[in-house]
């Protein structure tokens, strides 16, 4: 009788490498690509109702969108001054704060 080939560990990598050659080819949402920073812009925290909304408010700046924060309901996003001035005055956007990196100070033994 004849063995039937193994195609278990190809099923296997099929799956996961045309999920990650699909994202390098199509992207991803592009409210939340990487943006080149540019001078004379910081590192923001921008909260509202949704971070979906909150995101196409920051986008219609021009600012730029680095990062979903959907648990907090905003994005952080790299913003010019008179990005954040509009922003600020726009109904949608609840609080504005700097992004500052966090680092972990300690870990358990």
């Amino acid at each position: 009788m004849r063995k039937k080939p193994e195609t278990t560990s190809f099923s296997l990598l099929a799956a996961p490498l045309a999920l990650a050659i699909a994202v390098v080819v199509c992207g991803s949402d592009a409210r939340f690509q990487e943006p080149m920073i540019a001078p004379g812009t910081a590192s923001s925290i921008v909260l509202g109702k949704d971070s979906k909304v909150v995101a196409d408010v920051v986008t219609s700046t021009d600012g730029g969108v680095t990062d979903e924060l959907g648990i907090i309901r905003g994005v952080a996003a790299e913003l010019t001054p008179s990005q954040l001035t509009t922003l600020e005055e726009n109904a949608g956007i609840d609080r504005i704060s700097g992004n500052q990196p966090a680092a972990l100070t300690k870990t358990g033994d």
